[in-house]
């Protein structure tokens, strides 16, 4: 298709072919086949690629076996397991959700032909990896499928109210309201891509270590600073300076101010802990952060607003002395 389209645009630049009738060309069976399968729906797609895709995700099952045992699901021992969709992808879910929330990523759950293969390891999420220490075992490290892979919660058995709840209570007239119960504390959760091992690799200590975070250090005052020429405007503050882990590494964090930790200073100050940080090294970092203004790009989608609103004043002045 590549090859074939390259002669054809050499064609209209060499003027041996319009243009419109290659785009004529390409869009009228194009629109015709959109149209086509405009009408089919997502569900049958669906259904479509897990008939299609079966064997090779679940194997094929045993000649003795009862049909369909090579999707049985391991959670609940009575569902289906098949294809599902997302916003980020497809996975493996079970037919009996929600009252099973087994899923799987989107890869072979049974080994073909060689049943000692890593893939011939179904791994089953939710998977615990034990307790934590000194909790009469009510705080428990799982590992759990999300949208953007595997990662490890910390899970407190002891709150046993959710935000769905509703209790009653009297009005000043004597009829009954009723009110919701509060929301539940965020679990803490890190993805294992953080960790930097491969999901059977993680251990309960592995998963600890890195729960720990946010981690506090204590308190800070920073004065209000402002700086006009380059945009910056910021107001005093006064609060807590924690330590956390974000998906692309360390930072400092100090209410709407985020300053990451530099790989080198990380290196070379912290000796690759960043544990080993003290609030008077986060102070320095989130002064510096905060004396830079919020976006310093000038071109291009991630650019700030003030930055394309000067360089399209900039582009305007130019044309009107070009005109000139």
């Amino acid at each position: 298709f590549t090859a074939t389209m390259e002669d054809t645009l050499d064609d209209v630049a060499n003027e041996q072919k319009r243009y419109t009738d290659l785009l004529t060309d390409f869009w009228t069976p194009f629109k015709s086949e959109c149209e086509e399968v405009s009408t089919v729906e997502v569900r049958s797609v669906v259904d479509a690629l897990d008939e299609r895709l079966g064997m090779h995700l679940f194997g094929r099952a045993d000649e003795d076996a009862e049909e369909g045992s090579n999707r049985k699901c391991p959670s609940c021992e009575n569902g289906r397991l098949g294809l599902k969709p997302s916003k980020q992808g497809g996975f493996i879910g079970c037919s009996n959700y929600p009252a099973c929330s087994f899923t799987a990523p989107l890869r072979p759950l049974k080994g073909l032909g060689d049943e000692n293969s890593e893939s011939a390891q179904m791994e089953a999420f939710p998977k615990s990896l034990g307790f934590m220490p000194d909790t009469d075992n009510m705080k428990e490290v799982v590992m759990k499928m999300g949208p953007y892979g595997p990662y490890v919660e910390l899970v407190d058995h002891t709150i046993v109210t959710s935000s769905t709840e509703e209790s009653e209570e009297g009005g000043a007239d004597g009829s009954k309201k009723k009110k919701k119960a509060s929301k539940a504390e965020k679990p803490r959760r890190v993805g294992v891509s953080n960790i930097g091992k491969k999901p059977e690799e993680v251990t309960l200590e592995d998963a600890l270590y890195f729960l720990a975070f946010p981690i506090h250090l204590g308190e800070h005052a920073a004065e209000a600073f402002v700086d006009e020429e380059k945009g910056i405007n910021r107001e005093a503050h006064v609060g807590e300076v924690t330590l956390s882990l974000g998906k692309f590494g360390y930072y400092v964090k100090f209410g709407e101010t985020l300053a990451s930790i530099p790989a080198k200073f990380l290196r070379e100050e912290l000796q690759n802990d960043p544990r080993n940080v003290t609030l008077e090294q986060a102070k320095d970092l989130i002064e510096k952060k905060r004396r830079k203004p919020d976006n310093t790009r000038t071109k291009g989608r991630f650019a700030s607003k003030a930055a394309k609103e000067k360089l399209a004043k900039e582009k305007e002045e130019k044309k009107k002395k070009t005109k000139k």
